[in-house]
């Protein structure tokens, strides 16, 4: 699982916006996506949450660019990858 709530693995996020925020969690998300890919993972969940759907987006564009095929979660909080 690839958690991207942003206090999971930010300490401060007090002073930043959302736009800060957004970058954080699409960085480690591509990092963790690119470590998934190296050890031959076959799938694996991208928690983003269900709030506004901005990073929901945002991670379904970078799923798209790396061409790996993806499903939304019946909540639709989190994301199932299939590699």
């Amino acid at each position: 699982k690839i958690d991207l709530h942003v206090e999971r693995f930010q300490d401060k996020k007090d002073n930043l916006d959302n736009f800060q925020i957004l970058q954080i969690q699409m960085n480690y998300c591509k990092k963790e996506l690119d470590i998934a890919i190296k050890r031959h993972k076959i799938s694996f969940e991208i928690i983003h949450g269900i709030g506004e759907g901005v990073l929901k987006a945002e991670v379904h564009k970078l799923l798209d660019l790396y061409n790996i095929t993806f499903f939304e979660s019946n909540n639709g909080g989190s994301t199932k990858a299939i590699l």
